[in-house]
């Protein structure tokens, strides 16, 4: 019983840390329980390559110290310029920002407002997100039902480093669909007809994006 409790100590407090490490914002400081003030946050969403991505959905969430989500109900898209504004609201713990998903690729970015004095005017935040890839799904008649695109993503790295999980799955009701925001991956697409019917691919989707048809 001695030797478990350490290890038990130790899978709570590590993944607790490094939330914690994660959320060192703007103001400079670690993010304290009760100390997110709230505000006005400003930013521009762009591709690499300079180019401005509009209609890109950008929504905050609460995030505890502990590394909890909470919900706030803040979300907006970017206008014709990629530019956006979400009005924070005072919280405990820190903030986790979400941005992209149809043109350029989903990213989650921490955010802290520590430091910021009342009525200060907000930097604006640039973010440049990898342009996604494109993946439709063309079929000979109209099918109902729901698809799945899971794999591992292309590292940007030495070797393929920053390989990490996505998943993304949603319905279909007609003969053809379209998924939103693929980064450039190693890919298992499936889709399940309501009648049963199923197809499945093992495919790499280059960042010119792919299409799979089914004959």
């Amino acid at each position: 019983m001695r030797r478990i409790l350490p290890l038990v100590l130790l899978l709570v407090l590590v993944p607790a840390i490094a939330t914690a490490v994660l959320l060192l914002g703007s103001g400079g400081g670690r993010v304290a329980k009760g100390a997110q003030p709230g505000g006005l946050v400003r930013g521009v969403v762009r591709a690499a390559g300079g180019l401005l991505l509009a209609a890109e959905p950008v929504e905050a969430v609460a995030v505890s110290a502990l590394g909890v989500e909470q919900p706030l109900g803040v979300r907006t898209r970017t206008d014709a310029e990629g530019r956006f504004e979400l009005e924070l609201p005072a919280v405990e713990g820190g903030y986790v920002v979400r941005l992209g998903g149809l043109q350029g690729v989903r990213e989650d970015r921490p955010l802290s407002l520590i430091g910021r004095e009342p009525g200060e005017e907000p930097a604006e935040w640039i973010v440049v997100l990898r342009r996604a890839a494109p993946l439709r799904i063309e079929f000979p008649q109209a099918v109902r039902g729901r698809w799945l695109v899971e794999g591992m993503t292309q590292g940007t790295g030495l070797l393929g480093f920053g390989s990490t999980p996505w998943r993304a799955e949603g319905s279909v009701d007609g003969a053809s669909v379209e998924v939103p925001g693929l980064p450039p991956m190693d890919a298992r697409v499936l889709v399940r007809a309501e009648d049963g019917t199923r197809w499945e691919w093992q495919v790499t989707v280059p960042v010119a994006g792919v299409t799979l048809r089914v004959e």
